[in-house]
């Protein structure tokens, strides 16, 4: 491995052996983009929200990147991981001298995240050390900025790695940095600290990223000391937390509780991603078992981007010191809080109380309080004073996190109205159940081949109603595809010789995205039991009526496989309410 920390100072500070920020006032932050605001692929950053990214259809769409540097530019390795919902890799290529085959190869691969919805912060650190911002070296800079600008899968540039340990001046990078914004004002620049001396080149960056790696010298959750400070610098925050170790400084990996408590300190500090140095093939990170608990944080984490990046946020109170939490309004009008234990109590857990006072803005009324990521959801004590200030009771052992989600009149009645009525067959119609987060529950998934780089989430941010949609992606004329969950069980199902309607609503990013649902023809005996969606950038209802035949023969175990869906062309599609009910006679 190559140390990417090489100061003594910073490999001190990385070790968690300082915590010591000196921040000065809030200075202001510049915007990202232009004043059209409608560039696709431009990261903006409303007013008190997260990082949003336009999309196709010029609409901006909260995100919250979460991913690794790696050491080369191999697509495999964002490839592996974009399946766990990562979206965010930085690889370590960057010259002071592109040559034609370093740009084919940086072609190639930006073609192939853009190919998979992965973003790339770009690195052009190989500048940092120059002093003379002559006319070849911005030249060489421009060559690269202008041709990646424009590309799909840009996110930032990232333009020094710890310039205050390496002794950079702020001279020799405000050039730079002045030149990229000329060239681009669509995506922001950032740098990375190990602490404070991020406030020393302020006026050359839009982004802070903070990589702290304290295992095994200090304990995991004092991230959450060094980040908070930093919030106050007046520029978004990027946390890069360690998932290395075994050698130079640090003697192991962290924990698969360390790698957990480091993300989710982060958010409660308002970051606006997440980039885990390091990942590397087969050699980084070693612990299998810790990458495990990163990717199902990352899965976590793109359940709560419309929340912490898209919503209000809610300053939350605990009666114990270690005990923190941060709160945010969904777009629904429910409210999702994050608690964590720092593991500086007992190791059995500590009983803590969360207050929040539901904003006036919402006008909403909590109805009850429940958990996420728990897998089968419970429901947990509260209580609402008078003046709608709501207290949650939870017991969290050391170095432990959790999500609640309360519910709230404010939300309306539509979010189970499908799951609830009778009349509808389909089991989990608007996705709202995910019990293993960002995977919808209710179907049997098929993988043809050549379909490595399509994928479904479960997608919080948008929806026809309720909170949630399912998300397919792909690249390929042909996606993944997906059988739907029985109607009916031992003997029910389907009647037979009845008619039904098959309802689904439907929106693509940019429109003219193709979607098949294939209704089983041994049970419906109609001469077209397929409906063939071609869909736009608004959502809109598509309808196919079927009748059955025989269903004691189609159905003897309730009616499996009626459903067959996917894409039948490159793009992405959200998905929500689908309906199967059975026409009045």
């Amino acid at each position: 491995m190559i140390c990417a920390r090489a100061s003594a100072h910073c490999k001190d500070i990385c070790r968690g052996n300082s915590t010591n920020v000196d921040t000065p006032p809030v200075a202001p932050s510049r915007p990202f983009t232009s004043p059209k605001d409608n560039f696709v692929g431009g990261i903006s950053l409303p007013p008190n929200r997260g990082l949003h990214r336009t999309g196709a259809d010029g609409v901006p769409l909260p995100i919250l990147p979460y991913g690794f540097y790696q050491y080369e530019n191999d697509f495999a390795i964002p490839l592996s991981e974009a399946y766990s919902g990562m979206s965010l890799t930085a690889p370590y290529v960057s010259t002071v001298t592109p040559d034609d085959e370093w740009f084919a190869k940086m072609d190639l691969f930006m073609d192939d995240c853009a190919s998979i919805n992965f973003l790339v912060h770009f690195q052009l650190i190989g500048f940092e050390h120059d002093s003379t911002n002559s006319p070849e070296i911005m030249a060489n800079i421009t060559a690269q900025v202008n041709r990646y600008k424009n590309h799909p899968a840009l996110f930032a540039w990232y333009l020094a790695d710890e310039p205050d340990g390496e002794g950079i001046p702020l001279e020799w990078l405000q050039p730079k940095y002045d030149l990229i914004k000329e060239l681009d004002v669509n995506h922001p620049v950032s740098m990375v600290f190990c602490a404070g001396g991020a406030k020393d080149y302020l006026s050359a960056l839009d982004m802070i990223m903070v990589d702290i790696y304290p295992i095994p010298g200090s304990p995991a959750a004092g991230v959450y000391d060094t980040l908070l400070p930093m919030s106050s610098l007046g520029k978004p925050l990027i946390f890069v937390p360690q998932s290395f170790g075994g050698g130079e400084n640090w003697a192991r990996s962290p924990s698969v509780q360390e790698e957990r408590i480091m993300a989710y300190a982060s958010l409660l500090c308002g970051v606006v991603g997440v980039q885990f140095f390091v990942r590397d093939g087969r050699n980084f990170p070693q612990a299998t078992n810790a990458w495990g608990e990163v990717r199902r944080v990352g899965m976590e984490v793109g359940m709560l981007v419309s929340s912490v990046s898209g919503g209000e946020k809610v300053e939350v109170e605990s009666d114990i010191e270690w005990i923190k939490g941060g709160a945010w309004v969904e777009r629904d009008g429910s409210i999702v809080v994050l608690g964590m234990n720092l593991g500086k109590g007992t190791v059995a857990g500590d009983t803590a109380s969360f207050t929040l006072a539901v904003p006036v803005s919402t006008d909403a009324t909590v109805l009850g309080v429940s958990t996420m990521f728990d897998g089968d959801e419970g429901d947990v004590e509260f209580s609402v004073s008078a003046d709608n200030v709501v207290s949650i009771v939870d017991t969290l052992r050391g170095m432990e996190t959790r999500v609640y989600k309360l519910s709230t009149k404010d939300q309306g009645q539509d979010q189970d109205q499908d799951q609830a009525d009778d009349d509808n067959l389909v089991y989990n119609p608007s996705f709202e159940q995910n019990v293993n987060p960002g995977v919808t529950d209710g179907f049997y998934l098929g993988a043809p081949p050549n379909s490595e780089r399509s994928f479904f989430f479960a997608d919080s941010r948008l929806s026809h109603s309720g909170i949630t949609s399912m998300r397919l992606e792909t690249q390929q004329d042909a996606g993944l595809t997906f059988a739907a969950y029985t109607i009916g069980g031992w003997g029910g199902g389907l009647d037979a010789d009845a008619k039904y309607t098959f309802k689904i609503w439907a929106k693509g990013a940019g429109g003219g995205e193709t979607v098949a649902f294939n209704l089983q023809p041994l049970i419906f005996v109609d001469e077209v039991t397929t409906l063939t969606v071609d869909v736009t950038e608004e959502w809109a209802e598509y309808t196919i009526e079927v009748t059955t035949g025989d269903t004691s023969v189609s159905c003897p175990y309730g009616c499996r496989g009626w459903l067959n869906y996917g894409m039948t062309s490159n793009g992405t599609v959200w998905l929500d309410d689908m309906r199967m009910s059975m026409v009045a006679a």
